[in-house]
């Protein structure tokens, strides 16, 4: 029984590794693959920890996150980093740990390079098109920051319960 479960949990890493080496591709008939992968195993947490640990697969996920290039698939890893942040890995603080400096570097960029582009259209450059997308990351990006604050806060309210209701009072 236990080697089984070991021979299983060494597929699974095998095949994690496998789904970590598509995100590398940035060919645009990957795109809809890696995007799928992403919110599948996102939503496939509460099982995969069945198996793994939720550190490992936080890991797993971060690296992910990190393999796919910064200019690709930009509103889908905002969803999956909402989605990642409603996750029991989140709520984890050892996990916790691991994402949240990747997810707070991905929204700096995102705003920097918002930053950039606005600047950039002062000076009369950039077609509509690009400025809706723009806008519309950027929308996508502090809505993501807020959601964020307000996990971090519903956690740390939380593990402070009894104490805040007595300040409160």
């Amino acid at each position: 029984q236990g080697g089984r479960k070991e021979e299983f949990e060494e597929k699974l890493k095998i095949v994690l590794d496998s789904l970590k080496g598509i995100m590398y591709y940035k060919a645009e008939e990957t795109q809809k693959a890696q995007s799928a992968c992403l919110k599948n195993l996102i939503e496939s947490i509460p099982d995969l920890t069945n198996v793994i640990s939720q550190r490992k697969l936080a890991e797993v996920l971060k690296s992910m996150l990190c393999a796919l290039p910064d200019d690709q698939l930009e509103d889908e890893k905002m969803e999956i980093t909402k989605d990642l942040i409603q996750s029991q890995i989140f709520e984890d603080s050892e996990c916790r740990m691991v994402i949240l400096p990747e997810i707070t570097k991905q929204l700096k960029e995102i705003l920097d390079r918002s930053q950039s582009n606005t600047l950039r259209r002062g000076r009369g450059s950039g077609s509509t098109a690009q400025v809706i997308g723009s806008r519309k990351l950027l929308v996508s990006c502090t809505s993501t920051l807020g959601d964020v604050l307000d996990v971090l806060y519903k956690i740390n309210i939380e593990g402070n319960g009894s104490k805040d209701s007595v300040n409160a009072g």
